[in-house]
């Protein structure tokens, strides 16, 4: 089959993808037409990159350099300070035009370096962000998407929120993913004059860069509230956002733009040409207007990239021009070698002068009510280094940066593997605050790239991205070996993303910098140039068959770890991130789909109407809950209704009515959503559903036209009225009787007059030394206490039963196990899942 037709035909299955998503991110989550200005701007925006990109690609490139920085003004200044991602739609038009580029004219597939790793990460984050879709938004309320008004965290964050806010995540990485093919792709239709379209794509990126640095400039001096982000978070600490999103975004992209300023001026070409020494004066007039911004926008991190690149391009430059200027004489390997020793010794000095260059500094810089965000920002971090003993690493000791850190290091721990989610991080946040009863000021990203990412999609992500990363470095090193090969100009420029790259890897560490479109606009372009230097098809086609063999073990084990990540996300979403049991674990009240309350005569309690479905959150009271259910359709004996219970997200009980007007009381079982969080009290999720629906005007005279399901009666609370619940039969060990409990298990016992209780425990999987088994203990449903076992050894213990419970009377000791095993799967006569054995429980 013909190349070029197969080119086409991906090109055109990766648009017809992408324009349906956009459609659909449009049609859900567009501004409301009381911003209709806005929509006209996002439709106007995406049109004239679409257009652009599909005569001119390199036109539409260079005008996405250039504006992606300024864009955000617009939706600013038309809202009078509400930021809108119009950023998004530009990227977007400029990829859709750029396909249809691509269809129309004969296509080639540009292959690169790291390519692979980059379309690994890909696919993982389709997958994840497809879980997080569907954990907030699961097809039980597809029908009913009043549902989607339900909160999902502390901060009252709906579902709708959840899904919007995971749905743009998701287009802006997918954008900047397509953006580096894209620029590779252009540039790679130059050929011999790529260096060239390289320089002009990076200029167009540091004028947008110095245009919104100048404005940020003229809203200090000038008006400060004009264009601006009228939060009151940035309000409160006078920082100024230029032309993009917000103070932290400008900051992000004058710490890319300044990195490459500083570096341009000491890597512009050969010292002989008018027009490198045009760029060096270019670069020294925007370096300065970079770090005027930077003063005003606050940005901590635009100054560490500042200090690195300026550090960078002292150290290389000194190194490279002593290397070219000494060259050919005779003592140049000595004086080469004495420059890096006397280079590392500096450096070696300064570090070890630091501390007292910070308190010098501190000492003389004066704050007052007019001074700069980022002198003040510095005066504290100064404080801290101070109040810490005078530590290096407690300039970063900020308490709501390290808070964010924590919770992403704890999300990351109990999911490494998945991560919680593309987009969760937010969402799930201010659970985990809470839970810890933590004061959380602001919901914010875990304020590091590799943290964030990690908590969110766990290690493979991590280490796709590495591998990525890795492969543009070492790609760009291994084009440096040529170096004779190559023009003073294209050195330098090589010179400049090789150095630049890491230090983005660096500032990352300090900010999840992507999630700001402008930012990660022009770093994906960026990627995209550096992406461009690498060896010709010509010699990528000549593989040796034993690494060709090689590559095809790799695909084969990426696809392998996609298979077990899709696995993961979805057997997550079921269980322990299903969103109905994150609810009642945390506690939250909920209470959609009921109609109002109504009380009958002749039925003794009260009673009201749902739908397809109802949802609510209840103070787990009991073992056992129930709900009397009726249904008035008369034509129930020809057609029934099938009601099914859910208890946390699970399925436990499926019910069908054939007689209209006869009561059920249909009981199901309280379980935990999380017994070993006891942060909150214990709540449990029930949702209900009916699978057909019918209306009172089509079966009778009556004119009511509501679409009703059933009537359910208020719940209530029930014991049961076994005495054990969730054990297997008697065994003996030692002389001692003792059972075995499944996953979850439960006793009554009566209190007696020392209010004490004694239970021995024990537990045998024999993975126990690798794989500890926790188990949560309740009494009446109030938590007691957590065991983990590490080993098969008896253990007894002692616990006194809460106050509030009289002498004689009966309680219930529940016993839930973290997991359980099955001894036929280790090579034993026995099929039972057992979670742990309890002997006789004594009751002092």
């Amino acid at each position: 089959m013909n190349n070029n037709f197969v080119n086409r035909l991906s090109r055109a299955v990766l648009l017809f993808f992408v324009v349906a998503g956009i459609i659909s991110l449009w049609a859900y989550y567009s501004p409301g037409h009381d911003w209709q200005y806005i929509r006209n701007t996002c439709y106007i925006t995406f049109s004239v990159f679409l257009l652009l990109s599909v005569v001119f690609p390199l036109g539409g490139l260079l005008l996405l350099s250039f504006c992606a920085p300024l864009l955000s003004a617009i939706p600013l200044y038309l809202t009078k300070g509400s930021p809108y991602p119009i950023v998004l739609f530009a990227g977007a038009g400029f990829i859709v035009g750029w396909l249809i580029n691509e269809m129309i004219h004969s296509a080639t597939d540009q292959s690169f370096v790291g390519r692979g790793w980059l379309f690994a990460f890909a696919a993982l984050m389709i997958i994840s962000a497809l879980g997080t879709f569907f954990r907030y938004c699961p097809p039980w309320l597809w029908n009913t998407p009043t549902l989607l008004s339900e909160i999902v965290n502390y901060k009252s964050m709906t579902r709708s929120d959840a899904v919007r806010y995971t749905m743009f995540v998701f287009a802006n990485a997918l954008i900047g993913i397509l953006i580096i093919c894209a620029v590779r792709n252009i540039l790679s239709k130059f050929k011999n004059k790529s260096i060239n379209v390289q320089t002009i794509i990076i200029w167009s990126i540091l004028l947008g860069g110095a245009c919104a640095a100048g404005f940020a400039i003229y809203q200090v001096t000038n008006n400060i509230t004009f264009c601006a982000n009228k939060a009151y978070y940035w309000i409160r600490l006078k920082r100024v956002n230029g032309t993009c999103t917000d103070p932290n975004a400008l900051g992000a992209f004058i710490s890319l733009c300044v990195t490459i300023s500083l570096l341009k001026i000491a890597f512009s070409g050969s010292n002989k040409t008018i027009l490198a020494w045009l760029q060096r004066l270019l670069a020294i007039i925007l370096t300065v207007v970079f770090l005027l911004a930077i003063q005003y926008s606050g940005s901590r991190t635009a100054l560490l990239s500042t200090l690195l690149a300026f550090s960078c391009a002292i150290f290389v430059g000194i190194y490279y021009y002593t290397n070219l200027f000494t060259k050919g004489l005779k003592y140049s390997k000595f004086i080469k070698y004495s420059v890096i020793i006397f280079m590392i010794g500096v450096y070696a000095a300064g570090i070890v002068l630091l501390p007292k260059a910070i308190n010098y500094t501190d000492k003389n810089l004066r704050v007052t009510s007019k001074s700069t965000s980022l002198k003040r920002r510095m005066k504290r971090d100064f404080r801290l280094f101070k109040r810490d003993g005078g530590g290096i690493l407690s300039l970063i000791n900020d308490k709501r940066r390290l808070m964010y850190w924590k919770y992403a290091r704890i999300m990351w721990k109990n999911y490494p593997f998945s991560g919680i989610g593309l987009g969760a991080y937010v969402v799930e946040l201010p659970n985990y605050t809470a839970a810890k009863k933590e004061r959380l000021f602001r919901v914010d990203n875990a304020c590091n790239y590799y943290l964030h990412y990690g908590a969110e999609m766990g290690f493979p992500a991590i280490i796709f991205m590495g591998l990525f990363f890795g492969s543009l470095i070492v790609m760009m090193i291994k084009g440096l070996k040529k170096s004779s090969s190559l023009s003073t100009f294209d050195l330098h420029q090589r010179f400049v993303m090789l150095i630049a790259l890491p230090i983005y890897l660096i500032i990352l560490i300090f900010g999840v910098h992507t999630l700001a479109y402008e930012f990660n606009i022009a770093f994906s372009v960026l990627m995209g140039v550096m992406a461009s230097y690498q060896p010709s098809l010509k010699d990528n086609n000549k593989i040796k068959p034993t690494i060709k063999n090689i590559k095809y073990i790799i695909a084969a084990l990426v696809i392998i770890v996609l298979m077990l990540y899709a696995w993961r996300i979805i057997e997550n979403n079921r269980t322990s991130l299903n969103s109905e049991r994150r609810q009642a674990a945390y506690g939250l009240k909920i209470e959609s789909g009921w109609g109002k309350w109504e009380k009958w005569k002749g039925v003794p309690f009260q009673h009201r109407w749902i739908k397809s479905v109802a949802h609510i959150t209840l103070s787990r009271k009991n073992l056992i809950l129930g709900f009397p259910i009726i249904s008035s359709d008369p034509n129930l004996s020809e057609n029934p209704q099938k009601v099914s219970f859910y208890v946390n997200g699970d399925k436990v009980n499926e019910t069908k009515l054939d007689k209209s007007g006869e009561w059920k009381l249909i009981k199901i079982p309280a379980l935990y959503a999380n017994a070993f969080s006891h942060s909150f009290s214990p709540f449990v999720s029930i949702r209900i559903e009916v699978d057909k629906l019918w209306k009172p005007s089509n079966v009778s005279t009556n004119k009511d036209t509501r679409e009703l399901g059933i009537t359910v009666g208020k719940h209530r609370w029930l014991a049961p009225e076994a005495k054990i619940g969730g054990w297997y039969g008697e065994d003996i060990y030692n002389n001692m009787l003792f059972r075995w409990s499944g996953k979850y298990a439960w006793k009554k016992i009566i209190v007696g007059k020392k209010r004490k209780m004694k239970i021995p425990f024990s537990a045998a999987n024999i993975l126990l030394k690798w794989w500890p088994l926790d188990v949560a203990i309740y009494f009446n449903s109030k938590y007691i206490d957590t065991i983990t076992f590490r080993n098969k050894t008896w253990k007894n213990y002692t616990y006194p039963i809460p106050e509030n419970f009289d002498i004689g009377s009966t309680g219930i000791v529940e016993f839930i196990s973290s997991r359980t095993w099955i001894p036929k799967h280790y090579g034993f006569d026995d099929t039972r899942e057992l979670g742990i054995a309890v002997g006789e429980i004594i009751s002092e």
